[in-house]
């Protein structure tokens, strides 16, 4: 498992360097473990919101999100179960207009207004964010080409690398990847 938690990242990120994306380096919170995404999503489903400048429909572009190999399967979905607790919580803004709203200050309520309209010369960011309640867990930054649909392989690629750094399989935080370790805490 270790092996392959490995392998999925040097390929994400041999992914993020060959094309005209740019994911950047996470952030993330002492709370975030691989634990905690299955914790929620118990019903197989995870509460996503949808902002901003978004290609297509929310509902189209949650069925397009896969959440990474490592994880169990789940699905995002922005009408979640009644029974899915919904302070867990994935949020995607496409073309915030300021990059100053934090993950932190996105998770207690703050909403960044959207550029408006999209400026169609310009890469179109998203920020995701992972809460628990009003509590940050994990964010990731990415830029890529405008979509002119949600067809575009570039575009779900950029969410399938944007959800891996998202939810990676361990917390650089509090677990250093480091030989000495073994990939355990250090």
């Amino acid at each position: 498992m270790r092996y392959r938690d490995c392998a999925a990242i040097l390929a994400a990120s041999a992914l993020m360097a060959c094309g005209t994306d740019h994911i950047g380096p996470g952030h993330y919170g002492t709370i975030y473990t691989t634990g905690l995404v299955a914790y929620a999503t118990p019903k197989g489903e995870m509460a996503t919101e949808i902002r901003g400048n978004v290609p297509g429909t929310p509902e189209a572009v949650t069925f397009l999100m896969r959440p990474p190999g490592w994880l169990p399967p789940f699905r995002f979905t922005t009408r979640p179960d009644p029974e899915t607790p919904a302070g867990y919580r994935v949020i995607l803004h496409f073309d915030p207009a300021s990059a100053a709203v934090s993950g932190e200050r996105v998770c207690q309520g703050e909403r960044s207004a959207d550029l408006n309209p999209p400026p169609k010369d310009r890469k179109m960011r998203i920020q995701a964010v992972f809460c628990a309640y009003d509590r940050f867990v994990s964010e990731a930054n990415g830029y890529t080409d405008r979509p002119a649909s949600l067809d575009d392989p570039a575009f779900r690629s950029t969410l399938d690398l944007l959800l891996a750094t998202l939810l990676p399989p361990r917390n650089p935080v509090t677990e250093r990847f480091d030989a000495g370790c073994r990939f355990r805490p250090c």
